[in-house]
């Protein structure tokens, strides 16, 4: 319902306002004020071709609250909205181009546009958002291949490791094995001189077996 300049009996609240979806102009003013009449042509004039934006008049003076919500101090005010949201202000506008301009940046008819143009444009933003999507995922899923034959580099890495510090770790307990049998040795003389008795018998053993070899060949010759 539109308000007119005069005795209202309910104001609409900031609330009421804000909630609002579709265009919308308020125009705050007086029913005595001089430049609120000499505007009433122009805005007219300028709201006729755009039958979609709604426009509320507000008697604004001393004590109203939605007009000091708006911070307004002179009149006429039009305060120019979308989706409860202020896009324009105008304050005592002298031309209708001014007005015109105004009411481009909330009306969806404004320069020659209508809702085919936004439904298209809609579908397009839609279109191009699908695409960036899909290109994401795609970039996610090779990620996601290049990670897995890295994690297989990785994990043979740390076999071919785990094998080298097994064979080091192999050939340290033999080592130790040799000093603890050497250390034993040392310890006990008894057990030592025994060892180097099989030690002496087995290169005695060996020699023998060498001159056996030797023998029947000198005797071979001889013949």
């Amino acid at each position: 319902m539109a308000l007119h300049f005069g005795p209202v009996e309910v104001e609409p609240t900031r609330a009421e306002i804000d909630a609002l979806q579709e265009p919308v102009v308020i125009e705050f003013g007086t029913s005595w004020c001089g430049h609120c009449l000499a505007a009433q042509p122009l805005i007219s004039s300028a709201l006729g071709d755009r039958p979609r934006t709604r426009r509320i008049k507000v008697e604004d003076g001393p004590g109203r609250r939605l007009g000091r919500s708006f911070g307004v101090k002179l009149w006429p005010t039009l305060v120019f909205m979308r989706q409860g949201k202020e896009v324009a202000r105008l304050v005592r506008p002298t031309e209708r181009s001014a007005i015109d301009q105004a009411l481009a940046q909330i009306d969806d008819d404004s320069a020659g546009g209508g809702a085919s143009d936004i439904s298209i444009t809609r579908d397009k933003r839609r279109t191009t958002e699908k695409k960036e999507r899909q290109a994401r995922e795609g970039e996610r899923g090779e990620g996601g291949k290049g990670g897995g034959g890295g994690g297989g580099g990785e994990r043979g890495g740390r076999e071919g490791e785990a094998k080298k510090k097994g064979g080091g770790k192999k050939e340290e307990e033999e080592r130790g094995g040799k000093r603890k049998e050497k250390t034993a040795n040392q310890k006990n003389p008894h057990k030592r001189q025994e060892q180097h008795r099989k030690k002496s018998g087995r290169h005695k053993q060996a020699h023998n077996q060498q001159d056996d070899a030797i023998t029947p060949a000198k005797n071979q010759q001889t013949t």
